[in-house]
This record gives C-alpha cells, sequence and structure tokens, in this order.
C-alpha cells in the first residue's frame, strides 16, 4: 500500500483529537509529507527517512517544526503497524534536530 492511502486512513481515525491538533495535523500532511511520501509503498519508506528529515531540517525549518513533522509521519507508520502493513516504526532510532532552549 502506498504511503498516502496509509496515511488518508490514519487522518480518517483521528476524529477524537481536539480540531486544532487535527488541523495541524491534515495541514503538516499536506505541505510537507505526502509531497514526498504519497506514492511510496509503505515497506520503502525506512530508505529514504533520514536524508528527507535532514533536508527538511536544511530548508530553514525550526527544529521543533520537523519534529511535529516527524511526529505527523510517525503516527502514520504507526497506523501502518496496526493494519499490519509495516513490520516496524520507521521512525525508531532517528536522528531528529535538537531543541535548542532560549535560556
Amino acid at each position: 500500500m502506498e504511503f498516502g492511502k496509509a496515511a488518508q486512513e490514519w487522518f480518517e481515525s483521528t476524529l477524537h483529537l481536539k480540531p486544532r491538533t487535527r488541523s495541524s495535523s491534515r495541514h503538516l500532511l499536506d505541505l510537507r509529507i505526502l509531497p514526498r511520501w504519497k506514492h511510496v509503498p509503505m515497506g520503502k519508506v525506512s530508505a529514504m527517512l533520514q536524508e528527507w528529515i535532514t533536508e527538511l531540517a536544511g530548508s530553514g525549518l525550526a527544529a521543533s517544526q520537523v519534529r511535529q513533522t516527524v511526529y505527523v509521519f510517525s503516527s502514520v507508520c504507526q497506523h501502518g503497524i496496526r493494519t499490519g502493513r509495516l513490520q516496524a516504526n520507521p521512525v525508531t532510532g532517528i536522528k531528529l534536530p535538537k531543541l535548542v532552549s532560549a535560556w
């Protein structure tokens, strides 16, 4: 199954989330995740994941924005595990940008 189809299934299952959280997740899917991953088979995402995260970090996004994007991506992958389309979450063990304290 393509990542985009799994993402849509996951999003449809998020009715329990607060409207603002749900809206933010949809925005991240449409703006940052699906343009790259929509047609990639679920089983192939791990090979390109670290490169994509590095690209996000290098594009000028704050570390917190990269982390939020990866969190939504990971949530779709967790849905893939629950539905038997993935064996493990490819986000596990991936290096993310460090949050910088304002202090």
